[in-house]
C-alpha cells in the first residue's frame, strides 16, 4: 500500500453475495480468502489500484477482528495543536497478520519518560581452580616445608547489580514492559513485583506501572556462570532481595 492508499474493511451479512457484486460491477479480483477452504469469513478484493476487505457481520469492522494484508502500518497521534489534527509517529512494513495475532511497533523515545539503566556494583566469586600438580620443598636443616601449587582458574561467577530507573513526567499513568536478553548460563535475581517471567529461554521480561510524576527504581542482579561453573545456556529466575 502506498502513502495515498486506503484499505477499508466493510462488514456485511451476505459475504459471498457482496463479493460477487463487487466482482461483477467493479471487476474486482479476489486476492485473499479466509479460511482457504469452506465458507469464507473474510475476503480481500483488488479494485483497480486499491484494496477492499469484506468481513462477516452487521456491526462496523474493527482492526483485530479481521486479518491485515501485506502492507504498511502507520501510527499517528493527536498533535495537541489548536484545531486538532494528527502528527506522524512511525511506520512499519508488515506481512499478512492473522486474526488474533499482535504486532509490535517501535514508536521511539518519549521525551517525558526518562528511562536509565544504571550498573551499581560488580564483583566475582565462586572461583574454581584446576590443579596441575604441586611441588614440595624442605630445607636440609631446619623445620617446615614449602608447597608450590601449579594451578589455573577453571570457573568463576560474575555478579552485576543494576537499577532500572523510570521517571514518568507525563500527566497520565503508564505501563512499562521491559525485555532484556542474557546469553549464556545466567541467574536473574530480584524481588520485583510482579515477578519477572521468561519471554524465551534467554530473555527476561518484567513489568511496572508508573503513576503521573512517579519515579521508580527496579533493582536486580545478574549472575553469569563462566568456565567450569557454566552447565547450561539459559536464564534461571530466582527470588531474592538485592541490595544496590
Amino acid at each position: 500500500m502506498t502513502g495515498q492508499e486506503l484499505f477499508p474493511i466493510v462488514n456485511c451479512a451476505d459475504l459471498v453475495g457482496t463479493g460477487a457484486f463487487y466482482e461483477e460491477v467493479f471487476h474486482a479480483v479476489q486476492t485473499y480468502r479466509f479460511p482457504g477452504t469452506g465458507e469464507p469469513v473474510f475476503l480481500v478484493l483488488r479494485v483497480g489500484d486499491g484494496q477492499l476487505g469484506l468481513g462477516v457481520g452487521t456491526t462496523p469492522a474493527r482492526y483485530g477482528d479481521t486479518p491485515l494484508p501485506d502492507g504498511v502500518v502507520r501510527v499517528f497521534k493527536e498533535s495537541g495543536r489548536p484545531g486538532g489534527g494528527l502528527s506522524y509517529v512511525t511506520q512499519q512494513q508488515i506481512k499478512y497478520i492473522p486474526i488474533g495475532d499482535k504486532i509490535e511497533l517501535n514508536l521511539g523515545p518519549d521525551p517525558e519518560v526518562v528511562f536509565d539503566l544504571i550498573k551499581r556494583r560488580t564483583f566475582r566469586d565462586n572461583i574454581v581452580l584446576k590443579m596441575h600438580g604441586v611441588e614440595v620443598y624442605r630445607p636440609v636443616k631446619g623445620q617446615g616445608i614449602d608447597i608450590d601449587e601449579n594451578s589455573t582458574v577453571a570457573g568463576w561467577d560474575d555478579h552485576e547489580i543494576y537499577t532500572q530507573r523510570i521517571r514518568n513526567y507525563t500527566p497520565k499513568a503508564i505501563d512499562v514492559e521491559i525485555r532484556r536478553p542474557f546469553p549464556g548460563h545466567v541467574k536473574f535475581r530480584s524481588a520485583l513485583k510482579p515477578p519477572p517471567t521468561l519471554h524465551d529461554y534467554q530473555t527476561v521480561q518484567y513489568t511496572a506501572a508508573a503513576k503521573p510524576g512517579e519515579k521508580l527504581e527496579l533493582t536486580y542482579e545478574i549472575v553469569r556462570l563462566n568456565g567450569r561453573n557454566a552447565k547450561q545456556g539459559n536464564v534461571t529466575l530466582e527470588t531474592a532481595e538485592v541490595k544496590p
